[in-house]
């Protein structure tokens, strides 16, 4: 079934013995041995028992498949990801083949959802990973591909559209701005190579978060395409011209999108760096340019992720991020219907020359809206995932003899809740920034139920003047809704930090 390139392929790929499990909870195993053809964790208040095929290659893709799941969602689905896969290879083996069109022939005749989403998952990181019979051009070509309607996952069975989630896409917002604080502020040093990648790398990142860019539109991005339309020392405003995403036979004129401020001056601190002119290419050609936005992309999130995680990476202890410029562009089509964009709208910003694409978004909105209610509304397992990997370390205030945040909310003054590790003036509000922030210590007898209650009474007065003047799908309700999931998480994790301490001294 396998070629030979492709048998070199899973040969080279590494699993570490020992798997790091980022979202388990209190009494979840922490790790799972992987060095056996079965895998036994306790996950969820369930024993779970992971077999693996008899067969070494078929068992060591799976076992690669399974480690990067693993590493960005929960463990209690791995069993379903290893026997989806199981059918999956059971069917390439009858045919004899196993690239993409055998695979993306199995997708279509798929009628179980989370297998769908199982086996979209690994084609991804064939795709990017660049096994023989798979290439990164594949996988866009899966973007509208029916999606089963078993009924079976209720709300969740869209959910492997929703690529990024608000807290990924928070951090990465939050991330640029403090990116390009220190840019600003001369404080990145860009007299290496090393420097110069990285920038570039955020720059990618950036276009790709705000614009939702193909890799094709940005290889054929110029300096010149960065363009300042009004030069206010106070407020000036910046657009992007980017080439329409699929080109037809009649040659169409360029995409005029405006850019944020942060964004605009990362590009042109970047164009100076380089001493660009106007008509030269504004990043270096590339052999295949989907691959190089994906490294870009993934170092540069790897870049803005906490430490702990980043060392963790580097051990080997978890797969690093997996993004896709697809991925930022269902985001941005997603977001867009979200906020009751019209689909002509849609296409423009995507750079479409049809409306299809954009008809296809907004019919999906209300499977994705209520996916997005119940993960981010109910879900405490979520909540506590977020608390993890989203906020610093908890200390005790009495210990603390750092900056100290405070700040009005709710018309009443909050004090030690917390404290800022940030070496340079943060650009963003205190305290109601805070939460969520990678920077942000905790106080562990902080009152944190508070400052939950104040904010809760400004997103509901918001509600109330947002729904009075007919905006309801205005942004900073969503804004808001984000930052009370932040301070409920830092709430539940100091209970759990009170009840590790209280364990400790008995």
């Amino acid at each position: 079934m396998f070629t030979a390139q492709q048998e070199c392929f899973i040969e080279k790929t590494l699993v570490p013995e020992k798997i790091l499990l980022p979202f388990a909870r209190y009494f979840d195993d922490k790790w799972i041995a992987a060095t056996s053809d079965t895998w036994r964790i306790y996950y969820s208040g369930s024993r779970e028992y992971i077999n693996f095929p008899k067969d070494y290659l078929q068992s060591k893709l799976l076992k690669y498949f399974c480690y990067k799941y693993a590493s960005v969602n929960m463990a209690s689905s791995l069993r379903s990801v290893c026997s989806s896969w199981s059918e999956c290879l059971s069917y390439c083996e009858n045919i004899g083949e196993f690239n993409f069109l055998v695979l993306e022939d199995y997708l279509s005749h798929c009628k179980n959802s989370k297998a769908f989403a199982s086996i979209l998952f690994g084609i991804k990181i064939l795709c990017f990973e660049s096994m023989e019979g798979f290439s990164p051009n594949d996988y866009d070509g899966l973007e509208f591909i029916p999606r089963p309607t078993d009924g079976r996952d209720g709300i969740y069975s869209n959910a492997e559209m929703d690529a990024i989630d608000v807290f990924t896409k928070n951090l990465i917002a939050t991330g640029l701005i403090k990116f390009h604080a220190n840019l600003m502020s001369n404080k990145f040093n860009c007299n290496s190579s090393r420097s110069i990648a990285e920038l570039r790398s955020m720059c990618i990142l950036s276009i790709c978060y705000i614009s939702g860019a193909r890799p094709s539109q940005i290889a054929n991005l110029q300096a010149k395409d960065v363009r300042v339309d009004l030069a206010s020392s106070k407020m000036p405003k910046y657009s992007l011209y980017i080439t329409y995403a699929k080109q037809t036979k009649v040659r169409l004129d360029k995409i005029l999108i405006a850019i944020p401020i942060e964004v605009a001056e990362i590009l042109t601190f970047y164009i100076q760096q380089q001493a660009l002119n106007g008509e030269d290419k504004l990043f270096p050609k590339h052999s295949s340019s989907p691959m190089q936005v994906y490294h870009a992309i993934n170092k540069a999130i790897l870049k803005l992720s906490p430490e702990s995680y980043q060392m963790a990476v580097q051990d080997g202890l978890v797969a690093p991020p997996s993004f896709c410029a697809s991925d930022f562009r269902h985001n941005v089509g997603q977001s867009l219907a979200m906020q009751g964009v019209s689909a002509e709208e849609i296409s423009y910003i995507l750079g479409h020359a049809s409306l299809v694409s954009a008809k296809n978004y907004i019919e999906a909105t209300p499977q994705l809206a209520m996916i997005r209610h119940h993960a981010l509304g109910g879900n405490a397992v979520w909540q506590n995932m977020i608390a993890m990997m989203m906020t610093g370390s908890i200390v005790q205030s009495k210990t603390w003899s750092g900056v100290r945040v405070a700040n009005f909310i709710g018309g009443k003054m909050h004090t030690e809740i917390g404290g800022c590790t940030y070496e340079t003036d943060c650009p963003f509000s205190m305290v109601r920034n805070c939460y969520g922030c990678l920077y942000f210590r905790p106080f562990d007898d902080g009152n944190h139920e508070k400052l939950l209650k104040s904010t809760q009474d400004e997103c509901d007065a918001l509600i109330k003047l947002s729904d009075s003047v007919g905006c309801a799908n205005n942004p900073l309700v969503q804004s808001y809704e984000t930052t009370l999931i932040e301070i409920q998480s830092v709430i539940n994790r100091c209970h759990v930090y009170a009840l590790e301490k209280n364990n400790d001294s008995k």
